[in-house]
């Protein structure tokens, strides 16, 4: 289709987009609504594409995004004309795993949806792939590569894809008939996700543990209503279950490659900082096996596990609309450290995102808001945090929690002053009860106060900054009604709080 049928066409579908029924939820499908129609969710995208960007600022994730957006429409229009239908390209990531290979690419071709696209990229196998898939001829593509991990595997398949949709799969692991047309459902009735997952089967080795999937069901504590908190918390998916649109993923910082364990999480927390949607099936569509060789269960060598709970934090904190979960993010990092008394403070010390940890921690005491938001909050619980997580690791890097501290309490004398805006954040996000922290109370509390008092953060500013720990909301309550009586905060203060509570920070 030209440009110029394009735009009449574009004409036409603004006329009559309310018109075009939006497809019916599938069942089993969990995930927030979108708040537009299908079709018009899609044409206002275009509409901000076409609107926003000049002949300079065109990019591959803008024109896969392009793409996207007509495609779909096009197949909301008439879902049964296969040449308006979206390609889905299927990646699938090898090494020396050609005899399990062949049940993969089989399982791809057996697919009720089409057209799909079918990628292997061979990491450097001792084996020989190609004479495997031989049988197939040009229904799949090979691409050769020197071993660099899963990682810069799945980045190349990205790079070579042509789909609308990218579908992972590893090559242990089989799609069941129907997996690839259930997501594509599942996208063109929640326009709006970036991510699609099914649960797995699991074919197990007998002895080996695998993480728990929790199917969802669109609670608070589901991955679809946050998945940053999933990303925290646990394994919220697995790889070879999940379907993406493609340009999402070319937006997207690539998996990181010098990760031989444990990318796919922290591609799912660069996902979850971004607020991204994801929508979950309950329906088992692939079957997930575990093999002998596997990464599941060979042991992990090369960098420390802990290496990916110190990025995690260190993102949350450079992120501002994630500071909710920086105590969560905090403490999950020392319970890792706890379980790792083989690692000794030297080592941890040269890992590089530790000392970008320290430096965050550091720089949020510049004097600056971030996204007109004031680090205080922040800085205050992760103090409570640090106290509050010593007993897993003060005993074994007594250094490392010390420096840490002194970062934090030096960053709570000189970060920006508090406002209103920040009672706001947090008694918005203390409502949520999976996000609940020690200061949780304390600020719903204050944000209530703030509709009598407009400058209760002003004044509470520096109660916050030098009492530790921080004191709960019935105290603070108790505070206020003192120095409105008594007109004295410092006379309040002392007859509030023991002494134990009015120390500064150290």
């Amino acid at each position: 289709m030209s440009e110029e049928d394009w735009c009449r066409t574009l004409n036409l579908l603004e006329r009559s987009a309310d018109e075009i029924a939006s497809p019916v939820l599938p069942e089993g499908l969990f995930g927030r609504p979108c708040p537009l129609p299908a079709a018009a969710w899609h044409l206002q995208e275009l509409g901000k594409l076409s609107g926003g960007l000049g002949a300079s600022g065109v990019t591959p994730a803008s024109e896969a995004r392009s793409r996207y957006h007509r495609r779909m429409l096009a197949y909301l229009i008439d879902p049964q004309r296969h040449s308006l239908r979206p390609l889905v390209t299927i990646v699938i990531p090898v090494c020396n795993r050609a005899d399990l290979l062949v049940e993969a690419v089989r399982s791809c071709l057996e697919q009720s949806w089409h057209p799909i696209e079918i990628i292997v990229v061979d990491d450097g196998s001792d084996d020989d792939p190609a004479a495997a898939l031989q049988e197939f001829g040009n229904k799949v593509q090979l691409h050769r590569k020197p071993n660099g991990g899963v990682a810069s595997a799945r980045n190349a398949g990205i790079q070579l894809a042509r789909g609308d949709f990218i579908h992972f799969l590893d090559s242990d692991d089989l799609l069941l008939p129907d997996a690839v047309a259930r997501k594509v459902a599942s996208f063109a009735a929640i326009p709006d996700a970036a991510l699609c997952f099914s649960m797995a089967t699991e074919q197990n080795l007998p002895g080996v543990r695998v993480p728990t999937i929790r199917a969802p069901d669109g609670t608070e504590r589901c991955v679809t209503s946050d998945l940053l908190h999933a990303v925290l918390n646990r394994c919220p998916f697995y790889v070879p279950t999940v379907m993406m649109p493609r340009w999402a993923m070319l937006a997207l910082p690539p998996f990181e490659e010098d990760l031989r364990r444990g990318e796919d999480s922290r591609y799912w927390l660069t996902l979850g900082l971004a607020r991204a949607k994801a929508i979950g099936l309950t329906e088992p569509l692939t079957i997930r096996r575990v093999v002998a060789d596997g990464l599941s269960t060979t042991p992990h060598v090369g960098e420390p596990p802990v290496d990916i709970k110190l990025r995690n934090l260190r993102d949350v904190l450079c992120t501002p609309s994630a500071w909710h979960h920086a105590r969560f993010a905090l403490i999950s990092f020392a319970q890792k450290l706890g379980q790792m008394t083989e690692l000794s403070e030297e080592s941890l010390e040269r890992i590089p995102a530790y000392g970008q940890l320290v430096a965050t921690l550091t720089g949020l005491g510049d004097g600056q808001p971030r996204d007109g938001l004031s680090p205080v909050p922040l800085l205050v619980d992760i103090a409570n945090a640090l106290e509050a997580s010593s007993q897993y690791v003060a005993s074994h890097w007594p250094q490392l929690w010390r420096d840490l501290s002194s970062a934090v309490f030096a960053a709570i004398i000189s970060a920006a002053p508090m406002t209103n805006r920040d009672l706001v954040y947090w008694g918005h996000h203390t409502l949520r009860v999976h996000t609940r922290t020690s200061i949780a109370g304390l600020f719903k509390s204050l944000l209530k106060a703030a509709e009598k008092e407009p400058e209760v953060a002003r004044r509470f500013d520096p109660v916050l900054r030098r009492t530790f720990p921080t004191p709960s909301s019935h105290t603070v309550k108790r505070y206020r009604k003192l120095r409105r009586k008594l007109r004295s905060g410092l006379l309040a203060a002392w007859l509030t709080w023991p002494s134990a509570y009015l120390r500064p920070f150290r």
